[in-house]
Order: structure tokens, then sequence, then C-alpha cells
């Protein structure tokens, strides 16, 4: 009788010391979890301090000022439409007759370098997917609507590939999203 009282004793401890094992390896991949969760937040809240910091309001600003500066083509734009080479062509003539062309440019692609690494952080999953849409992308969809073929254009002629491409998956995702 002592033997099987042993064993089962001894069964019993295995079999807690096992619990206790499993349980410990839980929180220890839950704790790791938990820890990407709050790197990904953090990495979100990091763009979002990005998209106040004065550099990028400046950019924003600039592209602000060059809409005010040409109310004509806002309008135009609005009323007509255009094709996207139309578009293309108007907007070059347009930034060259503006006394702050090449600003417009830097700005845009600025603002398009920008969203292409929230877009990067995003898919990645290095960065918070619900944080970033949610701050992101009713910007993202808006300059990727305006854009759009002015960065097809960027792309083309600066050699860029990759320019706005960012911008354009995660408006796209966006959409999906609403």
């Amino acid at each position: 009788m002592k033997e099987d009282r042993r064993w089962i004793v001894e069964t019993g401890l295995k079999a807690v010391g096992l619990g206790i094992a499993a349980f410990g390896i839980f929180e220890f991949f839950d704790g790791q979890r938990a820890s990407i969760e709050r790197a990904a937040q953090a990495r979100s809240l990091d763009y979002i301090s990005t998209a106040n910091s004065d550099e990028h309001q400046s950019a924003v600003q600039t592209l602000f000022e060059f809409w005010l500066r040409n109310p004509d083509v806002a309008s135009l734009l609005q009323e007509q439409g255009q094709t996207p080479s139309g578009l293309q062509a108007f907007f070059v003539s347009v930034l060259r007759a503006d006394q702050s062309g090449n600003d417009v440019v830097f700005a845009l692609r600025r603002v398009a370098h920008f969203h292409d690494e929230v877009s990067i952080c995003v898919s990645s999953k290095a960065c918070d997917r619900e944080i970033a849409q949610t701050f992101f992308c009713d910007d993202a969809i808006q300059i990727e609507g305006t854009y759009r073929p002015i960065f097809e254009l960027m792309r083309q002629q600066s050699g860029d590939r990759s320019l706005g491409q960012g911008l354009s998956a995660f408006a796209s995702e966006c959409d999906n999203e609403t």
C-alpha cells in the first residue's frame, strides 16, 4: 500500500509541477504578447507625434497655401474633373507659375513618405492598426484621392517607384474598413 500511496503522491506532485510550469510558460508568452502590443501602440503614437511635428505640419501647410493661392485650379478640378494625364499636365503648369512650386513638390514628397512609413509600420504589424487607422485614414484617403496622378508623375520623373505606393495601399485598406 505504501508504494501505491507514494506513487499517487509523486504523480500528483508531478502533475502540479507540470501545471505550474505550463502556467509559467503561458504567463511568459502572454507577457511577451502584451509587450509587443505596447511597443506597437508606442510606435503608432510616435507617428501621431511626427504628424504633429513642425516639419510635417509645415508640409501640410505648404499644400494648403498652394490651394489658397490657386483657388481657380481647385474649383476647375471640382467642377470639370480631369483625366489623370490632364491633371498631371495642368498641375505641372500651375506649379511652374506658382512662386513656391518647388516647396509644393517637396511638401508632397514629405507627406507621401510619411504615409508610406505608416503603411509599412501597420502592414508589418510593428504599429497598432486600430490606432493608425483612427488617426490617419481620413487624411490618407483625401491625400491619395487628390494627388494620385501627381504621385504617378513624380514617380515617373524621379525614378522613385515607391513614392506614394504605401499611401495608396493604406488608403485602400482604410476604404475597405469603412
